[in-house]
């Protein structure tokens, strides 16, 4: 009689053990999705979305990611993020995809801004001319800038977003 009380103890706390196996991975879950598509309500076009939920899914398992996260206090991914470049009578308004700030504890601060190309907006030969007097505009700021094609996105965004953060 023991044994089979003993028995039906081990089955419902199998049971609850389930359960509860259960709801942990489904906020899991919900938190890793979360997690990864944080920010696409920013984005602008659809290799902006597959960018960005690369440079999301690095932060869990890439080396380059966590290097720089370990040597710096402050890494920073902003989406569209305005940059103003010039004298206050003639400034400039600039938006970048993605703008990654980094900032040490000595006060280095690094700035890139991330540029997703698509073909429909740069293929034109002035908006090739305009993107090449941004790129010197954001670099008299200290800002530098990495371009993506739209392709290079669409074939491979995790190359991507590594090859982004290795380059930093």
């Amino acid at each position: 009689m023991e044994e089979y009380l003993e028995f039906d103890f081990v089955i419902e706390t199998k049971k609850q053990l389930e359960e509860n196996i259960k709801e942990f991975l489904k906020v899991e879950v919900y938190n890793l999705v979360e997690s990864l598509t944080g920010g696409l309500e920013y984005c602008e076009s659809p290799i902006e979305q597959l960018f960005s939920i690369a440079l999301n899914s690095l932060q869990f398992n890439d080396y380059h990611y966590r290097k720089l996260y370990n040597e710096f206090d402050i890494l920073d991914i902003e989406q569209q993020a305005v940059i103003l470049v010039g004298e206050s009578d003639k400034e400039k308004e600039y938006r970048a995809d993605f703008l990654i700030e980094l900032l040490s504890e000595k006060g280095l601060c690094f700035r890139f801004a991330i540029e997703c190309d698509g073909y429909e907006y740069h293929s034109s030969k002035e908006q090739f001319i305009s993107d090449r007097k941004r790129d010197r505009d954001l670099l008299s700021l200290g800002i530098v800038t990495i371009r993506w094609t739209g392709k290079e996105i669409l074939n491979n965004p995790t190359f991507c977003a590594r090859e982004t953060f290795k380059t930093i």
